[in-house]
């Protein structure tokens, strides 16, 4: 009888350690899958170091407002699309929503514009 209960308990700790080995695997998969996400998901960046955002309410040659707030623009000040990618012919308007860096002189020298 003693030797029945041994093979039955060696059979029993066999089978529940294969359970345990697959189970393990779906798990870690399921991790896996969980970390990768979605492939065709589209990346929204957010510009590095942005001191202020709004929308502007006027811009003029040397200042803009935006939401009712004055920034003077640096000579050289940068305009560069919300992935970060330098733009040179873009006309800043009334209405559109920017993201801008100041430098220590409270000047903007870097304007992000924005997607609506």
């Amino acid at each position: 009888m003693n030797h029945k209960k041994t093979v039955s308990m060696r059979k029993f700790s066999l089978g529940a350690a294969f359970f345990m080995i697959i189970l393990s695997f779906f798990v870690s998969v399921a991790f896996a899958i969980e970390k990768e996400g979605p492939k065709n998901e589209s990346v929204v960046r957010h510009p590095p170091e942005i001191h202020g955002s709004g929308k502007i309410d006027r811009v003029d040659k040397d200042q803009i407002v935006v939401d009712d707030k004055m920034f003077l623009l640096s000579s050289g000040y940068e305009k560069r699309t919300a992935d970060d990618e330098a733009l040179s012919q873009e006309k800043l308007s009334a209405g559109m929503k920017i993201a801008f860096r100041l430098d220590a002189k409270r000047q903007i020298v870097t304007i992000w514009i924005l997607k609506e």
